[in-house]
């Protein structure tokens, strides 16, 4: 696991426990998002393959609500 978010007291054995896998923390974890953020912006397929799934993600989010509207099912959360 990476980020700040992993560093919370249990978090990894919870984690564990409710996933069934083993899992990680990573030795840096909060220089590794970064690290791995700057990765990808290096790597220029891999940040048009990122973009191209947050685009993706977007187009089906969107025409869920679209949906919701119609159908009426627009419940906050």
């Amino acid at each position: 696991m990476t980020g700040g978010g992993s560093l919370i007291k249990n978090f990894i054995d919870m984690m564990e426990q409710e996933v069934g896998i083993k899992v990680f923390l990573s030795p840096n974890p909060l220089d590794s998002v970064v690290l791995g953020g700057g990765a990808a912006f290096d790597n220029k397929k891999l940040l048009r393959t990122l973009q191209m799934k947050e685009k993706l993600i977007f187009v089906v989010n969107k025409k869920k609500n679209e949906k919701n509207e119609i159908t009426g099912n627009n419940r906050k959360i």
